[in-house]
């Protein structure tokens, strides 16, 4: 069976789905996961618990075709933000994207000449969503993680780093980061330095066709894969729910309604 399989690391659940080469869908599979809101206005999940959903869900799209995958690919949410340390362990839970502790931050810093600089150069609204504005919240009021930190990532880089000890990020996540220049296709050192950073506690800037492996040889025994196996980088949630609706060609445009409203 010639198939490809398609994970989607969501808000509330992971899927993955199996596709044969000519589109038809063979499979789906799905492990979901809560969100925790300790304190108002924060939005947290467990890395480990999303990390372990992906296992999990490509585990049983593989038992349920009864053969290995030509290839894999990953979408995810955006403007989620932890930190980890040196060996990939999160310092922090997982802030994702309905996080609103840094509306401080987003407020004082969106008229300013700054931030109009760093709106224009990335593309990315002022809004507590943004791993921008977390990070100076991050900074200010858990200092003492922040400053031992050894990189802040998404859920997505948090799980690739797992399944192949790389830190990389595709440009389509990092364009909803508030940090990276659209124009450069690189890190906005104006935004890094609003956010108390450099470029190397971020991950590597990569394409979405970027081709990673191999597998960790104890993940591709527990995925029941081959290391090498072609896993594509792949993108955003929101950037391949366009490719999903056919806007493939200069000037056609895709409106999305969905859970939440940051541009309204």
């Amino acid at each position: 069976m010639n198939y490809l399989i398609a994970i989607d690391i969501g808000t509330s659940s992971t899927r993955s789905v199996a596709f044969s080469i000519e589109g038809q869908l063979l499979c789906s599979k799905s492990v979901s996961y809560p969100i925790q809101s300790p304190q108002p206005g924060w939005q947290e999940q467990d890395p480990q618990s999303i990390l372990d959903a992906v296992i999990k869900t490509v585990q049983k799209v593989v038992k349920s075709v009864g053969a290995a995958p030509l290839g894999i690919s990953l979408s995810a949410a955006m403007h989620s933000l932890l930190a980890v340390d040196e060996q990939g362990e999160a310092l922090t839970p997982c802030m994702i994207w309905a996080d609103n502790r840094s509306e401080g931050y987003a407020a004082q810093l969106k008229n300013t000449e700054l931030g109009k600089a760093i709106y224009k150069h990335t593309g990315t609204p002022i809004h507590p969503m943004s791993p921008l504005c977390k990070l100076a919240w991050l900074r200010d009021k858990q200092p003492e993680v922040f400053h031992k930190a050894y990189k802040f990532v998404g859920i997505k880089e948090y799980v690739l780093f797992h399944l192949f000890g790389q830190w990389r990020v595709d440009y389509s996540i990092a364009s909803a980061m508030g940090m990276f220049d659209k124009q450069t296709l690189d890190w906005y050192a104006p935004a890094l330095e609003f956010a108390g950073i450099t470029a190397a506690r971020l991950p590597e800037l990569v394409p979405p066709t970027f081709v990673l492996n191999p597998l960790k040889a104890a993940v591709a025994e527990e995925l029941g894969l081959n290391s090498q196996i072609p896993f594509i980088m792949g993108a955003s949630d929101g950037c391949l729910a366009n490719l999903g609706a056919l806007a493939l060609e200069k000037g056609e445009t895709v409106i999305t309604l969905g859970t939440s409203a940051p541009f309204a």
